[in-house]
């Protein structure tokens, strides 16, 4: 998605989805590499938790470190916003 945005502006990522790992971000420092990137570039990552079984621990972690936000399904297990 990075490369897909202008380098010299800044822009906001939005995802959709439970945070589960399965690009296989082996450890906590993958993770925070990936949002170093992103925060680099002013790219802000906000996600929307859905299903019963949300990481809020990624999710949350994506958007500090970038900037972002996280909201929540109305059915998740998790009601609460972050």
């Amino acid at each position: 998605v990075l490369g897909a945005l202008p380098a010299d502006q800044a822009a906001s990522v939005l995802y959709l989805g439970d945070g589960q790992n399965t690009a296989r971000l082996s450890d906590a420092r993958a993770l925070q590499a990936l949002a170093e990137q992103y925060r680099v570039r002013q790219v802000s990552i906000s996600g929307y938790g859905v299903g019963p079984q949300l990481d809020m621990q990624s999710l949350g972690m994506l958007a500090v470190q970038t900037g972002g936000n996280v909201s929540l399904d109305s059915r998740s297990d998790q009601k609460q916003s972050t």
